[in-house]
């Protein structure tokens, strides 16, 4: 078994987090073929590398069809749970879509079963999250860390207008993480990458106290004036000071 370390320093999104796994050594076609079990109409996925300030990261590229398709949390876990995927994968799926469902809930002042997941709950977040955890399976991780999150200032628009930049169900997802101040603008976390890190976490520490094993980056869509749109995953050993 292996143990990850998340450094967010430019943020977190699914996506992001994917590619730099698949950097890591994650198959492509293996990651497909997984998804495929679930009953979601066909897409394509493509891996690309991309310059990001001097910084070579691998981009995922998801084409697919029903972006905005509305699902309850109960329509997502049934989709799981009809899959042939892996019990491990399913229940750890649907761990991350329970917290983001609960932090959606509190951002839109509604209830968990009443909540509609509108773009959370459309098929591009749906690969991203159980991808995500298909991704930790084939890496063997038992154990992940991360590093202090950076926290964006400004508004970002949404279906509801614009509103503060984390937005409030990112914002509730963070609850309990150290954190830092960034003079980015941008939405550098998303609620997917959010909830990935809440539920998949076990402790916060400094990169330096681990032996790093092997890095794989991940790009994000945007390019960022201040640094790379990156996010960096890690294979490390134990404790270098234990």
């Amino acid at each position: 078994m292996a143990k990850l370390y998340i450094d967010c320093e430019s943020g977190i999104s699914g996506d992001m987090f994917i590619a730099a796994c698949i950097d890591l050594g994650v198959d492509l076609n293996y990651l497909h073929s997984e998804l495929r079990k679930l009953k979601l109409d066909k897409f394509l996925m493509e891996v690309e590398t991309v310059n990001k300030k001097g910084i070579l990261a691998k981009h995922l590229l998801i084409d697919i069809h029903d972006h905005h398709q509305e699902r309850h949390l109960s329509d997502i876990n049934k989709l799981i749970d009809e899959s042939s995927l892996s019990t491990a994968v399913k229940q750890r799926a649907k761990q991350i879509f329970y917290n983001l469902g609960v932090a959606e809930a509190f951002a839109h002042e509604t209830t968990l079963e009443e909540i509609h997941f509108h773009e959370v709950g459309a098929m591009d977040s749906i690969i991203d999250i159980i991808g995500a955890v298909i991704c930790l399976e084939q890496l063997k991780i038992d154990e992940v860390y991360c590093s202090k999150i950076p926290i964006p200032h400004g508004t970002i628009i949404s279906e509801h207008g614009k509103i503060p930049n984390p937005g409030p169900a990112t914002q509730k997802l963070l609850v309990g993480f150290d954190t830092y101040k960034v003079n980015i603008s941008k939405e550098i976390i998303t609620p997917t990458g959010a909830a990935i890190l809440k539920t998949i976490v076990m402790e916060q520490k400094d990169k330096t106290e681990f032996n790093i094993l092997k890095e794989g980056i991940g790009a994000g869509t945007m390019d960022l004036e201040e640094q790379p749109n990156v996010l960096r995953l890690c294979i490390i050993s134990s404790n270098k000071f234990s």
